[in-house]
């Protein structure tokens, strides 16, 4: 009797055991799918990324173009001929300032000026040979008319390396043509011409007051015929560059340029427009006013008018400076765009086409 009460009892503990084994079970398991199911959850709505699909309007708004000071005018120093390559009269570096008509570089004038003298040598034995058959023809033409030797004699003396060539002496008789076509004089006197032109060309005059930018060959270097020696730029002359939409219509001619507090600091003058994309690239001469100080690289902004502009608002979470994120094939991509205006927490932004979908987180 004890036995089976003893045994009776062991069942009932072990079906109290079994039981809550079972409960706490299936208590994890649910726990476990509920758990999942919430992670399933938090994943797909971390996933989901708020957009705007662009509705572009026509507006007219006041934009400030934002460019940066550069020099308007700039120059690769080259020369014509080839050549040893010799220091100017300055020494030049980047950031090295010169004068109008300082000399900048040369070009070694040894094998240049041998050739030219040596031609000078030919040219002047020519003329000689031409006054002794002058002389043999007599002193007047077939027409009667008297042949001045003696200025041809003075002509011929003064064909020498160290002077310039002396100009071609006017003549009137048939007889002076004819020798002189016969020694072949008229091309041998163009060409040492040409060969002392061709000297000016190993010298370079600054064509300006101005500035180095960039130094690219070195003194005592080889050069060939139109290498960049160096690049310079003209002193006084800015200009700035700032981008709109490409169907934007150009400004006009001149508007107010302002620094970066917005103060007024001179007037923009419209130069020339370039489509680059679907933006265009527009370029201005700048005044500024007087006592009015800038430097290359700064920082300053074109007040101008932009009608009938195909703009939308964005709100500013969707920009980042001058770009915002599309959905775009199936994927995230960046695109760039124009800033027109900024108010508290959106943006007018142009640059986008209607129907795009604009990502606002970026």
């Amino acid at each position: 009797m004890h036995m089976k009460m003893k045994t009776k009892s062991l069942l009932t503990v072990s079906f109290i055991v079994g039981t809550f084994l079972c409960v706490s079970l299936v208590t994890s398991c649910s726990n476990a799918e509920t758990n999942n199911s919430d992670k399933q959850s938090k994943n797909s709505k971390s996933e989901v990324i708020p957009s705007i699909q662009v509705k572009n309007e026509l507006v007219e708004s006041e934009l400030l173009l934002e460019g940066k000071i550069d020099y308007r005018m700039v120059k690769d120093l080259t020369f014509s001929v080839g050549g040893i390559l010799e220091a100017g009269d300055v020494s030049l570096n980047p950031g090295s300032e010169f004068k109008f008509n300082n000399l900048l570089f040369k070009l070694n004038l040894k094998d240049a000026f041998a050739l030219l003298s040596a031609k000078k040598k030919d040219l002047a034995n020519s003329f000689n040979s031409f006054i002794r058959d002058l002389n043999k023809s007599g002193t007047s033409s077939q027409q009667g008319e008297l042949i001045n030797v003696d200025k041809w004699q003075t002509f011929a003396g003064q064909i020498k390396p160290e002077k310039r060539l002396p100009k071609l002496p006017i003549f009137k008789t048939k007889t002076e043509e004819n020798l002189l076509l016969e020694n072949n004089l008229f091309v041998q006197y163009d060409e040492v011409q040409q060969l002392e032109q061709a000297i000016e060309h190993y010298f370079y005059l600054a064509p300006f007051d101005g500035i180095v930018l960039s130094i690219k060959s070195k003194v005592g270097n080889r050069i060939k015929p139109n290498q960049s020696v160096a690049r310079i730029a003209k002193n006084g002359e800015y200009k700035v560059v700032a981008r709109v939409d490409a169907n934007q219509a150009n400004p006009s001619s001149s508007i107010e340029l302002l620094n970066d507090a917005k103060e007024s600091i001179g007037r923009a003058t419209f130069l020339s427009a370039k489509k680059v994309g679907n933006q265009k690239v527009l370029s201005f001469s700048i005044e500024l006013n007087k006592g009015v100080r800038t430097e290359i690289g700064q920082s300053v902004y074109v007040k101008t008018n932009l009608k009938n502009q195909k703009a939308c608002y964005l709100p500013k979470s969707a920009v980042d400076k001058s770009a915002v994120s599309v959905w775009e094939n199936g994927m995230k991509q960046k695109k760039n765009i124009l800033v027109l205006k900024e108010e508290e927490n959106r943006c007018l932004v142009s640059g986008l086409k209607d129907g795009e979908v604009v990502l606002l987180e970026n």
